[in-house]
């Protein structure tokens, strides 16, 4: 399968710095991209949505935590998964394409003191498989890759405790890897949709 986004618009929403390496790996493989809807002309071959912490990934343990903090670390960043997915939609839905979420590995395996970003990664998963089964006839994917906070949220103040083994590969980079990865599954084959992938060199070996 080839990464080549030569001749594609690319819609990456969101998601700070993490979003701004995607972007810019998709547009050294020659991809258009767009880093909102109004950048874009109306439509997209490709949308990638990264799911990050609002709360920096700042541990906090689920009996301290108050109903506003759980509305602006969870709450919040779910329904601005729900309106990023509509948008995509609406830009794919003419001619097909691939919708791609960035959710957190800990989503996978419970983590005690990150709750609310867990709970977004699980709660964006569910939400994938909703979009996944609607829209299929469209013509559109929509599909998983779960990332560690090395990836999603490098030099975040929380450590996650991802693995006590080593990964079996590297962890792959946003810019470089992940970028090529996305790009080859949007060009490939439209097989898969609904699903959770990791791609995180191997760490947590877990669907």
């Amino acid at each position: 399968m080839s990464n080549s986004l030569a001749g594609k618009d690319a819609l990456v929403l969101g998601g700070g710095a993490v979003g701004d390496a995607l972007a810019k790996g998709f547009a050294a493989l020659g991809a258009k991209v767009a880093r909102s809807v109004a950048e874009t002309s109306g439509s997209a071959n490709l949308v990638v949505i990264p799911v990050v912490d609002p709360g920096g990934l700042k541990p906090q343990a689920l009996a301290d935590m108050d109903e506003a903090e759980w509305i602006r670390r969870c709450e919040a960043p779910l329904g601005a998964v729900r309106t990023a997915l509509q948008e995509a939609h609406a830009v794919l839905n003419a001619k097909g394409g691939s919708i791609f979420l960035l959710v957190p590995t800990i989503s996978l395996v419970g983590q005690a003191d990150f709750v609310p970003f867990a709970t977004v990664g699980e709660g964006t998963r569910s939400l994938a498989k909703a979009a996944a089964r609607g829209w299929g006839a469209a013509g559109i994917t929509v599909n998983c890759l779960a990332l560690t906070q090395e990836q999603l949220a490098p030099g975040a103040e929380g450590k996650v405790t991802e693995t006590r083994v080593p990964p079996a590969l590297k962890t792959p980079d946003l810019e470089h890897d992940v970028a090529a990865f996305i790009a080859a599954m949007a060009n490939g084959p439209q097989i898969a949709t609904g699903t959770t992938i990791m791609v995180d060199g191997g760490n947590q070996m877990s669907v």
